[in-house]
């Protein structure tokens, strides 16, 4: 007569698989017979990500996106391994963390290069603690700059930096080379950038009992 459907979302859990990557050797028989010295040929290898590891791209993926993303401490990740019947100790997953941003360093670059050449950018920043930072008591306060494209500008592209201050000088050398629109809050740091218009935002206070909008001094962007 009819059929009835219902849908329930089922949960696959992650799975850890062992690859070998098996390189043939091979040698000329005839070379060994005739020729002073053996012709031998190795079939080549995938290149790994982190040299003499067993880190493979998409498990520094996990791993990076589990720090960085959805800020999950290492400690615990090395606990979830060891629920898939992995060991990896979190001072090896701290290694490849640090190796990986030599592979990231060129995509990095090559990201910061097209942002500043978008037409209107958003900027921040905001403190951030770092213990046992070389010359540095870890109570100091750092600051970690982002900067952000425009959506209408094209695909998004979001980059962090990390300094020490928060002078004005960090988003001036950051941004060096860039001509538009700089969406900003009121901060002062930002001002006396060459060939930038800043965008303020809008923001509300309460006055005895009526609230108001008050428009920041600067230009207003959409």
């Amino acid at each position: 007569m009819s059929t009835e459907c219902r849908e329930e979302l089922e949960f696959i859990p992650a799975q850890v698989k062992r690859i070998e990557h098996v390189r043939h050797v091979y040698g000329c028989r005839e070379c060994e017979r005739s020729a002073e010295q053996a012709t031998i040929v190795t079939a080549p290898a995938p290149k790994p990500p982190i040299a003499k590891s067993y880190a493979s791209a998409n498990l520094l993926a996990h791993i990076i996106a589990a720090k960085f993303v959805y800020g999950l401490p290492l400690y615990r990740l090395e606990s979830q391994f060891e629920l898939l019947g992995v060991s990896l100790p979190r001072s090896m997953s701290s290694q490849w963390l640090i190796r990986s941003t030599g592979r990231l360093e060129s995509l990095y670059g090559r990201l910061r290069y097209h942002l500043c050449r978008r037409s209107v950018l958003h900027a921040d920043e905001t403190t951030v603690q770092v213990l046992r930072e070389p010359g540095r008591e870890a109570q100091t306060k750092s600051f970690m700059w982002l900067y952000r494209s425009a959506d209408a500008d094209g695909p998004p592209i979001v980059l962090y930096d990390y300094q020490t201050g928060r002078g004005g000088e960090y988003p001036r050398t950051f941004l060096t080379g860039f001509r538009g629109y700089l969406h900003v809050d009121g901060y002062a740091g930002y001002e006396g950038m060459a060939h930038v218009t800043l965008g303020g935002c809008w923001r509300m206070r309460a006055e005895s009992s009526t609230t108001r909008s008050r428009r920041c001094p600067r230009t207003s962007v959409r």
